[in-house]
């Protein structure tokens, strides 16, 4: 065959050299190796002059002797007859050689795939299908954050087979999110390649070398891979679907993606990464970049309306008209009632399944957050810029001690109104007198020069193999009071006695790493595990570690802190309201803006309704103090226990 012929002599460097040379004439400026098939067979396939498209041999001579001669006038008389010359193979009617060079045509006339109803259809873009192809032709790469059902996996596979059959030898990939994807990707490619049209593949004079749940290699030399991870493959192109669901079950996969496939993939490779939101991972990373210009993808939104399916003749329930007037859209009664009835469906799943704006779809990745609803609610009130340090207060700090891990101090006082977070040192691979230096370099910068205690958590008792001695003992060795936190039952229930006490806490954002800090505690969430969200945390989430948290919260369950009911704060937190609000009255031009070092804005009808939500919790943080930390609170929390010699 010819195109046997034409790979026997594809490496000939005079060869090729001719196929660059083809093309530049036909005014089409590309390298050897992103010629497409057809271009590559054209060369070979002239009719008139010296060649008979019959003779493979002597076509191949021919095109070599002029190439050798450097006999452009030859060359450029075959490319004149090459636009009524391509094809030896005849076309069915109504089918030109221009449909099958252009691909927009291509890609809504050649292809068939199975429906949602098991049906046998022919492939065409739909709206979203349009958007994300559109965008592909200006930028080859793009990150998409979609509702459900836009078919957004189904055109990346129908575009890279087109690109595999049109274009040689390019290597293609399509990253599924695990083997039973992988396999529907496999059975979807087969049956577009088996339904389609009788004259593609005489046309392109090339056939299916092999196929398996793998690859699959076509005689051009181009192959589509079918994974769940690429190590170390060099592509031409890559289509990663779900990318969202991935990072949340199987990040290293995604670290694996990013150090590896997706550096080998040149400037003009195409590569779509499309996923719905789902949590704060690696793929709302590589959005965020893509939104604000630090990475060379193109940010695509696909929303639940472009889609017309999205409809439904009747509300099941109350529609909410307020949520609707929010949103930039004229909506219509039937998708008004679609969305009604989804969310009635999907519960708090809505957002992230079909969201309106791209802001709403990552809003629900505070479910899976702990802390992240409590901090939007404190930012621009209790998270300042002002300094909070009070001199008349005694110093503390509070410390996760990381093993072969990140350990982290946190520096406090407790006001009468609430807990004024400080400072933070932070580190791994340090010793504790690295991190001394730190620590006594920042209390000698508060007045009293002087730290009351240093609380550290239960496994503080363990004794060190080496040395014989606890982390506790060797921080009083070092000159520091030191007060051990008993082990508690349950993280997860620790974790809600935090969250009633975090609207009581000022954040110093002036304070070294107290950025990271809130950073830190937005990021820390559960795992996401099987789809659902469990009660264990995640140790890292995009390079934030759970030890900052941990020290956070060892800080709330220290004997100082659990002293103050949460009624007593709010209660508090009212009091200060109100004299601020007196002093404003009293003097309207020069508005009071900060109290005892703390900016407090807000409705003191707020934090009343927080006195009234945290009684029935106090009751809870008591009875938890009681076993957790050794410590009577009913009785004014002053009985105190010795472990190891030490005071806890």
């Amino acid at each position: 065959m010819l195109l046997d012929k034409l790979k026997e002599s594809h490496n000939n460097e005079l060869l090729t050299d001719g196929q660059v040379i083809s093309d530049y004439m036909r005014g089409i400026m590309l390298t050897s190796d992103e010629l497409t098939t057809v271009q590559e067979s054209a060369i070979l396939k002239s009719k008139g002059g010296n060649f008979e498209p019959t003779d493979p041999d002597k076509v191949l001579e021919e095109v070599q002797r002029h190439i050798f001669d450097s006999n452009w006038d030859r060359l450029i008389a075959i490319h004149k007859q090459l636009p009524s010359a391509i094809l030896s193979y005849e076309l069915p009617a109504g089918i030109t050689e221009d449909n099958l060079q252009d691909r927009d045509w291509r890609l809504n006339n050649l292809y068939r795939i199975s429906s949602k109803d098991g049906e046998l259809i022919q492939f065409k873009l739909n709206k979203a299908q349009w958007i994300v192809h559109n965008s592909i032709k200006l930028n080859p790469k793009a990150v998409v954050l979609k509702s459900r059902q836009h078919g957004i996996s189904t055109y990346a596979l129908i575009n890279n087979l087109d690109r595999a059959l049109f274009t040689s030898h390019k290597n293609l990939g399509l990253m599924s999110q695990g083997l039973s994807e992988s396999g529907k990707l496999f059975t979807r490619i087969q049956l577009a390649i088996k339904h389609l049209p009788s004259y593609v593949l005489p046309y392109l004079g090339i056939s299916v070398n092999a196929e398996n749940t793998k690859e699959v290699k076509f005689s051009n030399g181009s192959t589509i891979y079918i994974a769940t991870s690429f190590r170390s493959a060099t592509l031409q192109g890559l289509h990663v679907s779900e990318l969202g669901k991935i990072a949340a079950e199987a990040p290293q996969r995604v670290a694996e993606l990013k150090s590896g496939t997706l550096q080998t993939i040149n400037k003009r490779g195409e590569t779509i990464i499309e996923s719905t939101a789902m949590g704060d991972n690696e793929f709302k990373v590589m959005w965020d970049n893509a939104v604000s210009g630090k990475s060379h993808y193109a940010p695509i939104f696909l929303n639940w309306m472009i889609d017309p399916t999205c409809v439904d003749d009747k509300a099941l329930g109350i529609i909410d008209e307020g949520y609707f007037d929010k949103i930039n859209y004229e909506f219509s009664y039937e998708q008004k009632a679609f969305y009604t009835n989804k969310k009635i469906e999907l519960g708090a799943d809505m957002f992230s399944e079909y969201p309106s704006t791209a802001e709403e779809a990552f809003s629900a990745t505070s479910l899976g957050r702990y802390y992240e609803t409590l901090l939007q609610k404190l930012r621009g009130n209790q998270i300042t810029t002002h300094s909070l340090y009070d001199a008349t207060q005694p110093l503390y700090c509070s410390a996760d001690i990381g093993i072969r891990d990140e350990s982290g101090y946190l520096f406090f006082q407790v006001t009468h109104e609430g807990i004024n977070v400080l400072s933070l040192i932070y580190g791994s691979d340090m010793i504790f007198r690295d991190f001394k230096v730190e620590m006594d370099a920042y209390i000698a910068t508060t007045n009293r020069g002087r730290l009351h205690t240093l609380y550290l958590p239960h496994d503080a008792r363990k004794r060190n193999v080496v040395t014989g001695k606890t982390p506790a003992h060797a921080w009083m060795e070092l000159g520091y009071k030191v007060q051990v936190i008993r082990q508690t039952n349950s993280v997860a229930q620790d974790i809600k006695v935090v969250q009633s006490y975090l609207p009581y806490v000022n954040f110093d954002m002036g304070g070294k790493n107290i950025p990271h800090l809130v950073d830190s505690l937005s990021a820390y969430s559960r795992k996401f595990v099987s789809g659902v969200w469990s009660d264990t945390p995640n140790h890292n989430v995009n390079g934030h570690s759970s030890d900052i948290p941990d020290a956070f919260r060892y800080m709330i369950f220290s004997p100082l802190v659990q002293k103050r009911k949460v009624t007593e704060l709010a209660q508090a937190r009212i009091d200060v309201l109100e004299a601020k609000a007196h002093r404003d009255l009293l003097n309207s031009d020069e508005k009071s803006e900060i109290i005892d070092g703390v900016l407090y804005t807000g409705d003191k009808n707020f934090w009343r309704a927080e006195v009234e939500a945290n009684r029935k919790g106090d009751d809870y943080v008591v009875a938890q103090s009681n076993v957790t930390d050794g410590l009577d609170m009913g009785s004014g929390g002053n009985s105190k226990e010795v472990v190891d010699g030490l005071a806890i």
